[in-house]
């Protein structure tokens, strides 16, 4: 289950990234979105996913392009 701290700071990353904004009511949609990227990727862990992000625009745009 994805943490509320987690889940904001995806949150943020994707609106700085693309301007695209994830309300607090939208917190199911993101993680399936983010839960299946994760799959993509071989992650297993929201923090690591996190981390990805943080580092990797690529890994923005791809979460984002789904």
């Amino acid at each position: 289950m994805l943490a509320q701290e987690t889940f904001d700071e995806i949150r943020k990353i994707i609106k700085k990234y693309s301007g695209i904004t994830f309300e607090d009511k939208k917190k199911y949609f993101l993680e399936n979105r983010v839960s299946q990227h994760m799959r993509e990727l071989g992650m297993t862990s929201f923090k690591d996913y996190l981390l990805a992000l943080r580092l990797s625009q690529e890994r923005v745009r791809e979460l984002v392009s789904k």
